[in-house]
């Protein structure tokens, strides 16, 4: 929800732009503008949605509706949307294969300007739900032009947008009316506002679960880091909150980036179109289009080009030397947080996002750390439950040992593990630190296997460390299906996060393949970690605990070898969906 003055400031010069390409066509023969025309006027075309144009629930005994809601694209999987995205796609397909109807919901990404049909003149576009191609059987929405931003740091400035928004609760409802789900199930509301919830039961009626994956409703930062420092205590009404928003990597201005996206949705309408690429969830839904089969499928179906949205997770990040985080050791104490006498507006926005998550019909912590530090904060624990999601790692055989048949290595080295995307609170450099305060012939026998989202942001601390070690592997990410090969080996995953992680994937995957886990005792790593048994514990951010540990392992092979024989496999996301079902059942939802 921008102000008039700054969609205006951005409106005004981009019609001339439009102008200029109008001018342009009218060079072109009669028969191709008219053609060009009526491609453009296809894209911005509205098609009311009737209950003929969607199928019916599914009628084979069992089966459910679901609805799923995150800010990133399905079909993008970690790639986009992180550790949620990718579990929420793994989710969907196994829903999909146990016979239930699923269905994605995306917001906050999408800008689409309204076009008059005559002139070409445009304007903001109104909040509508619309329609992508079929992704793997799963039918995949979106909310275009959301007045609430995402991902996060692209609204974190403007806490009272994410309140409430009357369109935008006015298209939730009339979508749920439609779609007629047995269960809504959030995994994340960037994107949304805090009155979704109640928007989207209003329509359907049916049972909302929302899945705490990490704390961006308590937190506009998602991190529940002061400062971008340290862990936060106390909010202070939200007054503690203007700083947070304002650190190196956590913000960016929202109404900024709303020009950069209207304008590269209208430098894409200055050139023939095509069909309409998402046709809006008000008419029949096109039987024409054929379902997609991969995420390569999605994205050719529907072309990008440097200006899409998507641009906006390549651009130039931090250094890892630019962040300002603390170096002082963490743990999981949680502090009751003082009663504030006034709120701030990031302390109203708090209190909404409070008040929804109570509206649910269940709240599910995906560790018992989260569901300790949500109840503090205000939810109610008759409304909150753990419940630890799954993987997909190791799916692909019947043991989760099979790619480790040993850990014993006759040369004495010691092949350590990190896995992830390079971002301050993973702890990376904590890592890379420890390994630099070693003995330096105990560094000098570690085989380091750095498989990381934008690895290069620790490029000058690498350099430093190459030097040291027996050797180093570095890869800039994976996709989850090159684990079983890249993992093949390793001996050690070291999960080092400086944050109260709530349940990362990493450990999970790493167990699935039989390593057991070095983690950082904070969070809810050690609702996964047994320490001494699966993997050991370390004092989080404490760089020489760190250090201290992977020294003795690499003097004590016998030590890796007793860990690794006493990794059992994680829950897996077949056994997960089903514990879902039955909470859903159990909600009242149909079973």
């Amino acid at each position: 929800m921008f102000t008039a003055t700054a969609k205006a400031a951005i409106v005004a010069p981009i019609t001339g732009q439009v102008g200029m390409a109008v001018k342009a066509i009218s060079a072109i023969p009669a028969t191709t503008t008219a053609t060009t025309m009526a491609s453009t006027r296809n894209l911005m075309r509205s098609k009311r949605l009737t209950v003929k144009g969607y199928p019916a629930p599914s009628s084979y005994a069992g089966s459910m509706r679901i609805v799923m809601v995150n800010w990133s694209r399905i079909w993008d999987g970690t790639r986009h949307g992180g550790g949620v995205g990718g579990y929420m796609l793994g989710l969907a397909r196994v829903l999909r294969d146990q016979g239930h109807d699923v269905i994605a919901l995306q917001s906050g990404l999408e800008e689409v300007p309204s076009v008059d049909p005559n002139t070409l003149r445009p304007s903001p576009g109104p909040v509508e739900v619309r329609r992508h191609w079929d992704f793997e059987g799963i039918r995949c929405f979106e909310v275009v032009n959301s007045p609430v931003l995402a991902p996060g740091r692209y609204q974190n400035r403007q806490p009272l947008n994410e309140i409430a928004s009357a369109e935008l609760d006015r298209e939730l409802t009339r979508f749920a009316s439609l779609i007629k789900p047995d269960v809504i199930h959030l995994h994340n509301i960037e994107g949304l506002t805090a009155s979704a919830v109640c928007a989207l039961r209003q329509g359907c009626g049916s049972r909302i679960v929302y899945s705490v994956h990490n704390y961006h409703t308590v937190c506009p930062q998602i991190y529940l880091m002061k400062d971008g420092a340290t862990p936060c205590h106390d909010s202070q009404g939200g007054a503690a909150c203007v700083s947070c928003v304002s650190c190196p990597g956590v913000s960016e201005d929202p109404d900024k980036e709303w020009h950069r996206r209207w304008t590269g949705a209208m430098q894409r309408l200055n050139v023939p179109i095509g069909p309409p690429l998402m046709p809006t969830v008000e008419g029949r839904l096109p039987d024409a289009y054929e379902p997609a089969q991969s995420s390569h499928d999605v994205e050719r179906a529907m072309p990008l080009d440097g200006t899409d949205i998507r641009g906006i997770f390549k651009r130039p990040g931090l250094l890892m030397e630019e962040y300002r985080v603390s170096r002082d050791g963490m743990d999981n104490t949680i502090r009751p947080e003082p009663h504030a006498a006034t709120l701030t507006p990031f302390g109203e926005r708090r209190k909404a996002m409070i008040a929804m998550l109570n509206e649910c019909d269940r709240v599910l912590a995906v560790s018992s750390f989260v569901q300790r530090r949500m109840t503090t904060l205000g939810v109610r624990a008759s409304v909150i439950k753990t419940m630890t999601i799954g993987t997909q790692a190791g799916s692909d055989s019947n043991s989760a040992k099979v790619t480790q048949p040993t850990s014993q290595r006759s040369d004495g080295t010691l092949r350590v593990c990190f896995l992830g995307f390079n971002h301050i609170y993973k702890g990376l450099h904590v890592l890379l630190d420890a390994i630099e305060s070693m003995p330096t012939d105990l560094a000098a026998r570690v085989d380091l296997s750095l498989f990381v989202g934008e690895i290069w942001r620790s490029g000058a601390q690498l350099t430093r460390i190459r030097s040291r070690v027996r050797s180093m592997t570095t890869l800039d990410g994976y996709q989850p299906h090159e684990l079983s090969t890249l993992l093949h080996g390793v001996q050690v995953g070291v999960v080092p996060s400086i944050w109260w992680d709530n349940g990362p994937q990493t450990v999970m995957e790493f167990l699935a393949h039989g390593i057991p886990v070095v983690g950082a005792n904070i969070g809810g790593i050690p609702d996964f970690i047994e320490h001494g048994r699966n993997g050991l514990l370390f004092h989080a951010n404490d760089r020489a605990d760190l250090a201290r540990t992977l020294s003795d392992l690499v003097r004590d092979p016998a030590k890796v070898e007793s860990l690794r024989s006493s990794v059992t496999p994680p829950k897996n996301m077949d056994k997960h969906a089903r514990e879902l079902i039955a909470e859903y059942a159990a909600l009242g939802a149909k079973a």
